[in-house]
């Protein structure tokens, strides 16, 4: 690739850009430049500021220190890249190999582009400068050996990001087969979720083990001070006696727990260093450690297993990117055994579920219109089948397996019993939230398919309706799991348990109101296979962050039932009555009237936006 090939390219990229932000409109023009803005001062910020944090803090550090601070800077990176892989888990290349190879441009010169390219991410615009002004820093107040902390600084990136690309090429390539994506994206949201949670789980063991142990020393205190007092009623000792022995007592538990303080401290400090020896991406922070003490050596091998690991993962993606785009992978007779067999399979799989699938779609909803029924049943089996739909109702088992853990751990402190049903709507609240995705854009995931509603004759109300249909089974049975778990841990009455599941009838309703407007008025467009909006505008993302703020606020009313039941019980009037049961069915019935008005407005407000939303989630990509 040649400097005109090169000024081309990045002059189509602009182009492309300014189009995006023209079509946007002002006000998302506006905000996004402001975002650029932002991310820029961000970035030298966090560059004069390590620099400054250096020069005035690192003096006294020793080598050790040195080593804690560049793993944790390390560890943060690590956690913020990673969100962005699994945001993004499939490449996409600035530059398209597919339309490359039919021009006469240097494949290997657009590889090293698209790579270039993939770097412009959160996590480098904030952490590179942090790690760069940290090294200059090191080099000012601990010496010229601390010279050999920028190659590991630009090593560990390379690797970092040369094994991320790698993995996301190989990705691409898998996720070829449909069926095996889903898999895919399913298996590593969850993993990364629960890897995210993990030093939170351990944190809560330690903590309780902590809390346990000075439970022992307080009840150990608690004997000797017993002890001492029987001796100074029998007369054995005087008051100054029984004072002295006490503070021997107290000095010599300080002691010991000092001592096991500092042991605890040495074991990490001893697996930091082993962990720093053994992984690769700890090898930035030995490197420092060893340079601090002026040894060059472990920085310089650390330089070249980092630089071999990066560029090893990067000739490795660039011949898989070339193999994928070539057809390589699968050709010959396997592949035309392959293309005959998934043609046949498909042929009985049409032929024998097809009155399968005709049933589903034809069956009756009783209490809601034929418009109605059928909406809610072809996008409930659209949402059970798109890997996107899987990825967000697996969120709420993940949310609630660590958050159902850590109060199963703390199930000795258990809350008055008047006050459990606030776990339960808590729990209900969580449920809600993890279906946010869902809610607030309800046509995202329809793409192509929102044409059948602005073309079918249906009324707008109808296909609200459906909609929300739809999604109640995923709401209604997460919420109702979660209120039954939180029952097993942390026993409720049996009409606080009732009327818990009758708020969540209540909870659902309101957020399908909000729900609805947030689908109409700010609609996204989402990228097939991912949760990714395909054509990101800033004041949509406001909006739905807005609105993720406001959900709990507007599931305040659920807690007015319980508010009054606890007032009536301080009181002194009614007791014995389920006033909070009887209250939560009477609020059930209010929001489902308000519900019935509210749609039928949404519906009229659906039919003039309609094709606004049609052009938002079907206009494709440039």
């Amino acid at each position: 690739m040649n400097w005109q090939h090169m000024k081309t390219i990045l002059w189509l990229r602009w182009r492309v850009r300014l189009n995006q932000l023209n079509r946007a409109g002002t006000v998302n023009t506006v905000l996004t430049i402001g975002l650029y803005v932002i991310g820029l001062v961000a970035s030298v910020s966090m560059f004069f500021l390590a620099l400054l944090v250096g020069i005035f803090a690192l003096p006294k550090a020793l080598p050790e220190h040195i080593l804690i601070m560049w793993d944790i800077i390390v560890v943060g990176f690590l956690f913020f890249w990673m969100i962005g892989l699994v945001t993004e888990l499939q490449r996409s290349d600035v530059l398209s190999f597919e339309k490359l190879l039919h021009l006469p441009i240097s494949l290997s010169g657009a590889f090293v582009f698209n790579y270039v390219s993939s770097l412009l991410s959160f996590s480098l615009i904030l952490f590179l400068p942090a790690m760069v002004g940290l090294s200059i820093a090191l080099v000012v107040v601990k010496g010229p050996s601390m010279l050999v902390v920028f190659p590991l600084v630009a090593g560990f990136i390379l690797m970092v990001t040369g094994v991320t690309y790698q993995l996301r090429g190989w990705l691409a390539t898998l996720m070829v087969n449909k069926r095996r994506r889903r898999t895919i994206i399913a298996f590593i949201t969850a993993g990364f979720i629960v890897l995210c949670q993990a030093p939170n789980l351990i944190n809560m063991m330690f903590g309780r083990f902590q809390h346990d142990r000075s439970d022992i020393q307080m009840q150990e205190r608690a004997a000797e001070e017993l002890r001492l007092r029987a001796a100074l009623d029998a007369g054995e000792i005087d008051l100054k006696q029984y004072q002295e022995q006490l503070d021997v007592w107290d000095k010599a538990s300080k002691a010991k727990q000092g001592k096991s303080e500092r042991r605890t401290v040495d074991r990490a400090k001893q697996l930091a260093t082993t962990a720093s020896i053994v992984l690769p991406p700890g090898w930035l922070a030995y490197g420092a450690m060893a340079a601090a003490r002026h040894h060059i050596w472990p920085g310089l091998l650390g330089v070249l297993g980092t630089v071999l690991i990066g560029a090893g993962s990067l000739w490795r993606s660039y011949r898989t990117t070339l193999r994928f785009y070539r057809g390589e992978f699968q050709t010959g007779k396997r592949r035309r055994r392959t293309e005959a067999s998934k043609k046949a399979a498909a042929k009985i799989k049409t032929s024998g579920k097809k009155a399968g699938t005709a049933n589903w779609l034809e069956k009756d909803l009783p209490w809601f219109s034929e418009h109605s029924t059928v909406v809610a049943l072809a996008n409930f089996r659209s949402l059970i089948r798109a890997p996107e739909g899987k990825m967000i109702l697996l969120s709420p088992i993940i949310l609630f397996a660590v958050f159902g853990s850590m109060l199963f751990t703390g199930r000795g402190l258990s809350p008055p019993e008047e006050f459990r049903p606030l776990l339960g709507l808590g729990a209900i609240t969580m449920g809600m939230f993890s279906l946010i995705q869902l809610y607030q854009n309800q046509f995202g995931f329809d793409r192509d398919g929102f044409r059948v509603y602005v073309l079918c004759p249906a009324s707008r109300r109808d296909i609200l309706l459906g909609k929300n249909l739809s999604l109640a089974p995923f709401a209604l049975s997460i919420g109702t799991l979660a209120v039954l778990a939180l029952q097993f841990i942390h026993p409720m009455r049996v009409t606080h348990l009732v009327a818990t599941l009758i708020q969540l009838g209540s909870a659902c309703l309101i957020v399908c109101m909000l729900g609805n407007l947030m689908s109409i008025v700010a609609p996204s467009a989402v990228a097939a296979g991912s949760l990714k909006s395909a054509r990101p505008k800033t004041l949509t993302a406001l909006l739905q962050v807005l609105f993720a703020l406001l959900l709990p606020i507007a599931l305040i009313p659920t807690l007015v039932p319980l508010g009054i039941e606890l007032l009536l019980h301080f009181l002194g009037w009614a007791r014995g009555f389920p006033a909070y049961m009887v209250l939560s069915a009477a609020l059930l019935g209010i929001v489902a009237f308000v519900y019935l008005r509210v749609i039928a407005w949404q519906g009229r407000l659906l039919q003039r936006r309609q094709q606004k939303i049609l052009d938002t989630v079907t206009t494709k990509n440039e």
